[in-house]
C-alpha cells in the first residue's frame, strides 16, 4: 500500500513539474512591490513574466537574427548553464495571440497603443509554449527568457522605457516569440524531487526482495 502510494506521488510530483509551463498565468503589476514600479507607482498593468536578458539597439528580425542569437547564446552562457550547443533561434509568433491593456486593466483592440499586455501561445502548434520573447518600442528592443517555456504569460516596455530615461508610458511596436534548440538544463529542485523519490522506491523495491 505504501508502495503504491509514494510512486503514485512521484508520477504526480513528475507530471507536475513537467506541465509547470502550462500552469503559468500572466503577472500583475502591484504598486510598491519594487518590480517595474516607480517611485511605489507601477509602471503598467502587467509585468513581464519573462527574466530580463538585455536591450537590443538593432532589428530584431531578417538579417539581424544572427546577431540576436550570438547575443542570446552569451547571455545564457554568462548566466545560466543552459546548454547552447548548436543553439538557434525560431521564429514562433505566428501561433502567438496577443492582447495589450491600459494603465487601468482594461483590454484594448489594439495591442500596439499599450505599454504592457499578455501573450497567449496556440498549444496545438507549440504544446510546450515560448521560451524566448522580444518586446520592441522605436529602434531597440528588450529580450527576456522563459524558464521553463511558457503557454502564456505577460509583457511590458518597462526596461525599454528605463532605458530611453523615462517619460512618458512607451507604447509596444512589435512582439516576437522565439524559441531555442539548445537543451535546458533541469532545475535543481525538480531533480531532487525526481531524485528523493526515486530512492525511495528503490529502497521499498530492495526490502520487498528481503522479505520475499
Amino acid at each position: 500500500m505504501r508502495r503504491t502510494f509514494l510512486l503514485i506521488s512521484l508520477i504526480v510530483a513528475y507530471i507536475t513539474c513537467s506541465a509547470s509551463s502550462l500552469w503559468a498565468i500572466p503577472a500583475l503589476n502591484d504598486s510598491g512591490d519594487g518590480v517595474e514600479d516607480v517611485d511605489g507607482v507601477k509602471y503598467a498593468w502587467y509585468q513581464n513574466s519573462g527574466t530580463f536578458m538585455f536591450i537590443g539597439d538593432y532589428n530584431n528580425e531578417g538579417n539581424n537574427l544572427s546577431e540576436l542569437q550570438a547575443d542570446v547564446i552569451a547571455w545564457l552562457d554568462a548566466n545560466t548553464s543552459y546548454d547552447t550547443t548548436g543553439f538557434a533561434l525560431a521564429d514562433s509568433s505566428s501561433a502567438v495571440t496577443l492582447t495589450g491593456y491600459s494603465q487601468t486593466g482594461e483590454a484594448l483592440d489594439d495591442f500596439t497603443a499599450a505599454a504592457s499586455g499578455t501573450y497567449l501561445v496556440d498549444g496545438s502548434v507549440y504544446p510546450g509554449g515560448i521560451e524566448f520573447y522580444a518586446v520592441k518600442a522605436g529602434r531597440k528592443f528588450a529580450i527576456y527568457w522563459e524558464n521553463p517555456a511558457q503557454i502564456e504569460g505577460s509583457w511590458s516596455t518597462y526596461h525599454l522605457w528605463v532605458d530611453k530615461d523615462r517619460g512618458e508610458l512607451l507604447e509596444i511596436s512589435h512582439f516576437t516569440g522565439y524559441n531555442g534548440s539548445g537543451t535546458p538544463v533541469p532545475e535543481p529542485a525538480t531533480m531532487l524531487l525526481l531524485g528523493t523519490g526515486l530512492i525511495g522506491l528503490a529502497g521499498i523495491g530492495r526490502k520487498t526482495f528481503r522479505k520475499a
